[in-house]
């Protein structure tokens, strides 16, 4: 499996952790699927927003400027993963999936 794919997978299962969704399977959320909304599998909400930020912040030192970079981030997994795998240092991306 390539690195984006681990890493989204990991991700995932640490959001699923922190916002407490026990009855969403992994495998149900898709990459390419809208994030927050009801378009999506997971219906995350602005709360969850926030664990999500968290995260990015506490794994990848990924720091979100505005409303309207998340905005753009948020948009689905695949966006989200481009943008970590782009700004998150190689040395922090092997020690996160490592873990």
């Amino acid at each position: 499996m390539e690195q984006k794919a681990l890493m989204l997978e990991k991700l995932k299962g640490e959001l699923i952790e922190a916002t407490g969704l026990q009855n969403v399977n992994i495998d149900n959320i898709h990459n390419h699927e809208p994030i927050f909304g009801p378009e999506g599998n997971i219906n995350l909400d602005s709360l969850d927003a926030l664990e999500l930020v968290m995260l990015l912040e506490k794994n990848f030192d990924i720091k979100l400027k505005g409303k309207s970079s998340a905005t753009v981030l948020f948009k689905n997994f695949d966006v989200l993963g481009d943008y970590i795998i782009k700004e998150t240092p190689e040395e922090t991306l092997n020690k996160y999936l490592s873990q």
